[in-house]
């Protein structure tokens, strides 16, 4: 991360609000395998009664939740598999009052052998 850069910044002026949420869609193709990297921190600090997490969703379909760091944190969500259309979209929800994003990028998997 860069100082003085941007990044989206997820937040609302009630606190009382937990569940922000940021979408976008990506061209997608019929059952290919798609990996999503970010990096994210939140402002709210991890303790034995707040866990902070960030839920990640492709068509409104959870994919998989991360626990979020008051430091940038580099993810990698999949692979995963997206819905049955050209364009498919990834949410992040759930985020907890100020929390930042930033590098998103989803990468279409491609000749992946399993063994």
């Amino acid at each position: 991360m860069l100082v003085g850069d941007h990044s989206l910044k997820l937040s609302n002026s009630d606190l009382t609000v937990s569940n922000l949420k940021a979408s976008f869609s990506f061209p997608s193709a019929t059952s290919s395998l798609y990996v999503l990297t970010f990096w994210a921190k939140t402002t709210v600090a991890k303790s034995t009664t707040v866990k902070p997490t960030l839920q990640i969703q492709d068509d409104l379909k959870t994919i998989r939740t991360v626990d979020l760091e008051v430091d940038w944190k580099r993810y990698e969500i999949g692979p995963f598999i997206v819905g049955k259309t050209p364009s498919s979209t990834v949410t992040f929800a759930g985020a907890p009052n100020t929390t930042f994003i930033d590098q998103v990028s989803v990468e279409r998997l491609q000749d992946v052998v399993y063994t």
